[in-house]
């Protein structure tokens, strides 16, 4: 299961957003990506996104959405390139980010092994928690199987949070 958390935060301009979006919706539309979908155990993943801002302000943008075959991958890539931002300003809560994605795992219509949320941030969090701490804490409670990762890094890296 694997939650895709857009930053809308008050840092974030279009040129941004339009960045968040495209990079996702081009993953979709990789081969390579797809191949390694296939590859798991099941050869499908169940995916949704999310946009974020502040501590309560968070909103589902993508239904869950089931991904194994090039059909349902370029349905979820177009789903992601044309949908329009629906939150604007706010701080920046990664953490609300992170708890708002854990609440909609329970909303899933399909159960998977692993849970991923992949967080999306243009700047620090700007909240008391740091995401690093409070994802662990979270992550520890939910489930054993969940898989934790944070950095600070380049618009390119791969890692589960990644700040441009």
């Amino acid at each position: 299961m694997q939650n895709l958390a857009v930053d809308v935060s008050g840092s974030v301009d279009q040129a941004r957003f339009e960045l968040q979006k495209q990079g996702y919706a081009g993953a979709f539309r990789n081969r390579q990506v797809l191949n390694a979908i296939r590859s798991g155990p099941s050869q499908a993943i169940s995916v949704t996104m999310v946009q974020w801002t502040g501590p309560a302000l968070q909103i589902q943008v993508v239904p869950w959405t089931r991904i194994g075959d090039e059909e349902s991958a370029t349905a979820l890539a177009d789903a992601i390139a044309a949908g329009p931002r629906r939150l604007f300003g706010g701080g920046t809560s990664i953490s609300g980010a992170i708890d708002y994605a854990m609440t909609l795992w329970r909303t899933s219509p399909y159960q998977g092994t692993r849970r991923v949320i992949d967080v999306s941030a243009t700047e620090r969090t700007t909240e008391a928690v740091p995401p690093r701490s409070h994802a662990t804490k979270r992550y520890a409670k939910a489930s054993p199987s969940t898989a934790c990762r944070s950095s600070r890094s380049s618009p390119t890296s791969t890692a589960t949070t990644r700040t441009m």
